[in-house]
């Protein structure tokens, strides 16, 4: 019998949108807090504050002359 366990490899949904909000905002020199779509499983009180991680995260790890 197939048991699920605890997997510390694979980001949750909440781990995937903060990856996505960081590409999508050194890609595009965008900012992620301005992003409206919130994944189904992110909860409520997470999303605006996984937004100001990656719009923090995106701002210190760009070369200054690449920011817009």
């Amino acid at each position: 019998k197939k048991a699920l366990r605890l997997d510390f490899k694979h980001a949750n949904v909440s781990g995937c949108y903060l990856a996505g909000l960081v590409w999508y905002e050194v890609l595009t020199g965008n900012d992620a807090r301005e992003i409206k779509y919130t994944p189904k499983g992110v909860k409520d009180a997470d999303e605006g504050f996984l937004r100001d991680v990656a719009h923090t995260v995106s701002q210190e790890a760009r070369p200054k002359d690449l920011i817009r």
